[in-house]
C-alpha cells in the first residue's frame, strides 16, 4: 500500500496525502466489528492526525478504508461519525454481518446485515463510498451484500463508484484495485 500511495502522489493522480495504519491481527471480528474502534478511529485517530500533521480541515478529505471487516469497519465509522468522517474505500466489505452472539454465515438475499439496515435507516450523510468486491468473493454472501449496500446508497443519493472484479477474498485483488478507490475518493478531480 505505501508504494501504491507513493506512485498515485507521484503521478499525481491524487493530492499528497498522510496514511495512517492500524495493524490488527487480534480477534478481527471483535475489533473491527464494533463501535468501540469506529470511535477510536473518529474520536482519538484523526485527532491525533490533526494536532501531529498539517492535514486537510474538510472531512471529504478523511478516507477510512479497509477489506473484508475492515470495509465494514470503515463505513461503521462513517455512519457513526459522518461529522469526522468523509468517504469510504471498501474492499469485500463483510456487510452481512448481523452482530448477534451467533452469528451464522450469509444466506443472501434471506436477510440483511445490520450496517445495511442502518445506512437503509438513517438520513443521507455527507459521505462518499468507493466499494469493490470480487465476482468469486466468499460466494453472494459478499457479492450480494456488496451490491445491495451498493444500491441503498445509491437510491438514497449517496455518490457511490462500484466494482466489481474477477477474483475472490485475497490481499491480492485488493492490491489491484485499490488505486481505483483512491483515485476515485482522493483524485485532483474531487478539490
Amino acid at each position: 500500500m505505501p508504494t501504491i500511495l507513493d506512485n498515485l502522489i507521484h503521478d499525481k493522480k491524487i493530492a499528497p496525502t498522510i496514511t495512517l495504519f492500524i495493524q490488527n491481527q487480534g480477534n478481527r471480528s471483535g475489533d473491527l466489528l464494533s463501535e468501540k474502534m469506529s470511535d477510536f478511529v473518529a474520536l482519538e485517530l484523526v485527532d491525533w492526525a490533526r494536532k501531529n500533521y498539517n492535514i486537510s480541515k474538510s472531512t471529504a478529505n478523511i478516507v477510512v478504508s479497509g477489506p473484508s471487516r475492515g470495509g465494514f469497519a470503515a463505513a461503521s465509522t462513517a455512519l457513526r461519525h459522518s461529522n469526522l468522517i468523509g468517504a469510504v474505500l471498501s474492499q469485500s466489505g463483510s456487510f452481512y454481518y448481523r452482530l448477534q452472539n451467533e452469528e451464522n454465515w450469509p444466506v443472501y438475499p434471506e436477510f440483511e446485515g445490520q450496517l445495511l439496515l442502518d445506512y437503509k435507516h438513517s438520513a443521507k450523510l455527507d459521505i462518499r463510498f468507493y466499494l469493490d468486491v470480487g465476482l468469486y468473493d466468499l460466494g453472494l454472501g459478499a457479492v450480494g451484500t456488496n451490491r445491495q449496500l451498493r444500491d441503498i446508497l445509491d437510491l438514497k443519493g449517496y455518490r457511490v463508484t462500484y466494482y466489481q472484479y474477477k477474483g475472490g477474498h485475497s490481499h491480492l485483488g485488493w492490491r489491484h484495485t485499490l488505486a481505483n478507490g483512491l483515485i476515485s475518493l482522493l483524485g485532483e478531480h474531487q478539490k
